[in-house]
């Protein structure tokens, strides 16, 4: 399930009243308040950001290894969570839309966050 996927099912939820009474999420700023895109976020920045999960593995870092998540928001950026000491985080899985806030980090050409703190907004079942 992808990010319009995930915002149509989140509007068709709950009877039609219901649905009258709340605004209904529009976009993942409405999901996260506060989020910043992925491409305005810079090394040795905290930043609260947002996305669906693209690709998901493990790299060998130190004896214990990591895992690592590659997050999209469609602002043709992508940024590396990485958890250092795990080799898998229940509930995520390509296609999981989740938000996380850390301190970028320049790895090689890409940007990251080590250890950030997370939150799963849909697991994409």
């Amino acid at each position: 399930m992808g990010l319009s996927d995930f915002i149509q099912k989140r509007r068709g939820r709950g009877s039609k009243v219901e649905r009258d009474r709340v605004e209904q999420p529009r976009s993942l700023n409405d999901l996260v308040p506060g989020r910043i895109s992925l491409a305005d976020c810079h090394k040795r920045e905290e930043c609260l950001v947002a996305g669906e999960v693209r690709a998901i593995g493990q790299e060998p870092i130190g004896k214990r290894g990591s895992f690592k998540v590659t997050l999209e928001d469609g602002s043709n950026r992508k940024l590396d969570l990485v958890w250092l000491g795990t080799g898998a985080l229940p509930g995520i899985r390509v296609g999981s839309l989740i938000s996380a806030r850390g301190t970028v980090q320049q790895r090689g050409s890409r940007i990251a966050m080590i250890d950030p703190e997370y939150t799963i907004l849909d697991s994409g079942e």
